[in-house]
């Protein structure tokens, strides 16, 4: 099984634009216009937010967050790799061995120092420093430790409140409860070029799209149709 990335939508908050956070723009387009429409929204919502927050300080710790820009790239660029070859166990240790190396040094820094402020990272620091977060989950006890700090950091609008619900989704997903948001997928890239996706169990699934909305998230159906066109291998290559 292969754990999902970070979607999208935490790409968009980082200003990476939409066409970069899913390589395949182009075909979410044309098999999932819901989601398409409701990533451009969301896009220009961010963006409207950006811009009446004014021009962001330079991060109070350049160094820490240079480390986490590093991390989070190091991060991502490993799982777009094993997203392009679903089926390669190779790629798949390697993005389990980046998990743990960033999960190390998170216990060290996160735990002792607290989690990054935006004072400190700015908020593409903080997103970052969630992302990281969201894919250790090599520690349930630590990732659990971070829910309540993420949810403050919610609270207060330095993380999204999607971020705060993927968070709990995949801390009780791993405590063997339903989970709340419908985030979490059950991803298997099995043999050849077949990718099976199943949503894992959700608690009160009548009113999910309700929970989804008021954490801004978009509907389930168009999520779940936008994972399946992201998790697709590519055909192999002509001979």
């Amino acid at each position: 099984m292969i754990r999902c990335l970070a979607t999208a939508v935490a790409l968009i908050a980082l200003g990476t634009p939409i066409a970069e956070a899913n390589a395949q723009d182009d075909v979410t387009a044309a098999r999932c216009p819901g989601a398409k429409a409701w990533l451009d929204a969301f896009g220009r919502t961010m963006e409207a937010r950006m811009q009446a927050n004014g021009k962001p300080s330079p991060p109070g710790d350049p160094a820490l967050r240079a480390e986490l820009d590093r991390r989070f790239e190091d991060d991502q660029a490993r799982r777009r790799a094993a997203m392009a070859s679903p089926t390669n166990e190779g790629l798949a240790q390697a993005t389990m061995a980046v998990d743990k190396a960033n999960l190390a040094w998170m216990k060290i820094h996160f735990v002792a120092e607290g989690f990054p402020s935006v004072d400190a990272v700015g908020h593409r620091g903080v997103e970052e420093a969630f992302i990281l977060v969201q894919h250790a989950d090599q520690d349930l006890a630590f990732q659990s430790s971070m829910l309540p700090v993420v949810a403050k950091l919610g609270s207060r609008g330095d993380v999204m409140k999607g971020d705060v619900a993927m968070l709990t989704d995949r801390v009780l997903v791993a405590q063997g409860k339903p989970q709340r948001y419908g985030t979490q997928y059950d991803i298997d890239a099995g043999t050849g070029h077949a990718v099976k996706m199943s949503l894992k169990p959700v608690e009160d699934r009548v009113h999910l799209d309700t929970r989804r909305a008021a954490m801004e998230l978009m509907p389930q159906a168009d999520y779940d149709c936008m994972l399946r066109v992201a998790y697709t291998p590519a055909p192999p290559a002509a001979p």
